[in-house]
């Protein structure tokens, strides 16, 4: 078995080639609008490089921080970048390392990535653009029912995707997730995965004492029976 071998010079010298080969493909103008975008700028978080393919969400979970942030709970929209140019904007972000042994791209932090239709096709052209120019290993956190069709959609990404699963209670989610779909059709969504070839995780978080740690054993032999491979 080989081994992999991480060179800095190497990344940065690819960085750079793919820097040069979007140049060549994108206009002046979505260039410019790249490169002047907070992707291209902001250092990375513990979890990675966030990237957001929907700002807002309409789930509107008693929990979420969103509205701290001045960001929608009634409406979502897709981010104004196209996949390419999220592309270029993270090869122009001078933190950013391309390749399978560059940076953590985590996926959904202002936002559900897969809240409807518009969010969902935004979410999947991030995800094939990331696959075709960069082969960074890629994380994102749901709580939507995916179909079948899209988690085969997420399935043929060539590149490393871990998926988190948000399931936080079985009983309280009226109160806690009113708009979420319920834990059920989450399990179900593990169950899809797998089915599939991708390897899902429970995202166990937030866990807030007294309200939902006496149910913390019973969601994760659920989650496990239904087929995830780990906890976060």
């Amino acid at each position: 078995m080989g081994s992999l071998k991480l060179s800095l010079a190497e990344l940065l010298y690819r960085r750079e080639l793919l820097r040069l080969e979007l140049e060549s493909r994108l206009t002046e103008e979505s260039r410019a609008r790249a490169r002047s975008d907070y992707h291209a700028k902001k250092p990375p978080r513990p979890c990675g490089f966030t990237v957001h393919s929907v700002v807002g969400c309409k789930i509107a979970c008693s929990y979420c921080y969103l509205p701290d942030m001045g960001l929608s709970t009634a409406t979502a929209n897709p981010y104004g970048l196209t996949g390419e140019e999220m592309v270029y904007a993270l090869l122009s972000n001078e933190y950013f390392l391309p390749g399978r042994l560059g940076s953590l791209i985590a996926l959904g932090s202002l936002g559900e990535p897969f809240v409807d239709e518009r969010g969902c096709r935004r979410t999947l052209e991030y995800l094939s653009a990331f696959a075709k120019y960069l082969g960074n290993p890629v994380q994102f956190s749901t709580k939507a029912a995916l179909t079948e069709g899209q988690v085969e959609a997420l399935a043929g990404i060539s590149t490393p995707l871990s998926p988190l699963v948000t399931v936080i209670t079985l009983r309280s989610y009226k109160l806690l997730e009113p708009g979420a779909p319920t834990p059920t059709e989450r399990l179900e969504v593990i169950k899809r995965m797998r089915r599939a070839g991708l390897k899902p995780f429970l995202f166990l978080r937030p866990i807030i004492p007294g309200v939902n740690t006496d149910e913390l054993e019973e969601i994760l032999v659920e989650a496990k029976s239904s087929g995830a491979v780990g906890v976060v």
